[in-house]
């Protein structure tokens, strides 16, 4: 049975654009805790990817009454004649990371598809042919979720739903009241599954009823039920309409949707920010036309105030991420995956004034020697006196950025 969100009256268009220590001993925990929702059960983290981090060497005679030293990550030799045994560092422990839940919004309106008006530059190339926004939006999204995968819980709400029709009345507002990809850990592969294909034709059409789905992918997050951060990202080609109770069908497809700009504050009321991501979005006041995008309004102007309402605009102008092509619509995803994925982590049980810490993410050892700037150097160093902050700098933040975990080795310091 199909469960559905639905306007008022109804009414939408035919692709009309604007629609949108040893450490090869450690186990990796999946990042994050269990979700009391019951549909996403972790969080996510790199899986059987063992840390290499380099812990402790023992050095010196093998019978028990010679004098030996251990070396540790830091370079520091400790004195352990007379001992039992040399000074052991712990195994490497994974650190608890909480996985953010990520709400993909992206715009299927017929604009996105094929029509002699509705395909664009993808590349800046004009010895390449021209193609859909939805082929872009599909190979970007596809990758994106691949790639961060281990480090967020994903979810995918595709709006008008796969049901809707080029017709220009209801049938190309529906859409669906649960996300077609329930937010969860390692959902890349069933998000890819859900799109429709790359070069699809019927499957891309109708209007834009943004604010349907962000109600949607809003009631979706709300739903994961612990304390992750949660986020939705909206990705469109133009604006919203489908407004819910319009009185006929020329209000509901030629008006703009005065109910987005509410829904994406709700949103952010509830804890949720939106970012949001123009595709080919025209800066120009639309006219008076019978061709299913609202009438007289700015539609880059109109995604620069969602953006606001979300929370998380970009710095200068405009406030949204304005993608005029391909390269500008994956690194949109890029900056707003590096603002989800702080590079900053909590550690619940500190180490020790007196410990060597050693930093490993994604198998990749990052030794025990704090750096001094993060801006410029690959590594980590703690943020706080009292050692319960690690940051993750260069190199050792983008592999974070992908594995959604890391490794902490503990030594003995000096006595």
């Amino acid at each position: 049975m199909r469960h559905t969100r639905k306007i008022g009256l109804g009414a939408a268009l035919l692709g009309a654009p604007g629609c949108l220590f040893d450490p090869s001993s450690s186990v990796e925990v999946a990042a994050g805790t269990t979700d009391s929702s019951g549909h996403s059960a972790s969080g996510s983290g790199a899986s059987g990817s063992g840390a290499s981090g380099s812990g402790a060497s023992g050095s010196g005679a093998a019978d028990g009454g010679a004098a030996s030293t251990v070396t540790t990550g830091a370079g520091a030799e400790l004195d352990t004649a007379g001992s039992t045994g040399p000074a052991q560092c712990d195994a490497p422990v994974e650190v608890p990371i909480v996985a953010p839940a990520v709400a993909l919004v992206l715009d299927k309106s017929g604009s996105m598809g094929s029509g002699l008006f509705n395909l664009w530059d993808h590349d800046g190339d004009p010895q390449t042919p021209l193609q859909t926004r939805w082929e872009s939006l599909h190979a970007v999204v596809a990758a994106a979720a691949i790639r961060f995968d281990r480090a967020m819980n994903l979810g995918l709400v595709l709006f008008p739903a796969t049901w809707a029709t080029g017709t220009y009345d209801e049938g190309a507002c529906p859409v669906s009241a649960f996300a077609d990809v329930p937010v969860g850990p390692r959902n890349a592969a069933a998000i890819v599954a859900v799109l429709p294909p790359a070069q699809a034709t019927s499957e891309i059409q109708g209007a834009t009823p943004t604010a349907l789905a962000i109600a949607t992918a809003r009631d979706e997050l709300q739903g994961v039920g612990d304390d992750r951060p949660r986020y939705i990202v909206l990705v469109t080609d133009g604006a919203a309409n489908c407004h819910i109770g319009a009185p006929d069908g020329k209000s509901l497809l030629e008006v703009y949707d005065p109910d987005v700009l509410p829904a994406v504050a709700d949103a952010l009321a509830a804890g949720i920010p939106t970012h949001v991501v123009g595709i080919g979005v025209d800066d120009f006041v639309s006219t008076s036309a019978m061709d299913g995008q609202p009438d007289k309004i700015n539609p880059h102007a109109k995604l620069d105030e969602l953006a606001v309402a979300g929370g998380v605009p970009r710095d200068g102008q405009p406030r949204f991420f304005d993608a005029r092509d391909e390269a500008g619509l994956r690194a949109a995803l890029e900056t707003i995956a590096a603002e989800i994925l702080d590079c900053t982590v909590d550690l619940d049980a500190p180490p020790g004034p007196d410990e060597i810490v050693e930093v490993s993410v994604g198998g990749r050892d990052f030794g025990a020697t704090q750096v001094s700037d993060c801006d410029i150097t690959d590594g980590w160093r703690f943020t706080t006196k009292e050692r319960d902050r690690i940051a993750l700098c260069g190199q050792a933040c983008a592999d974070f950025r992908v594995e959604g975990a890391l490794w902490l080795t503990r030594c003995p310091g000096e006595p």
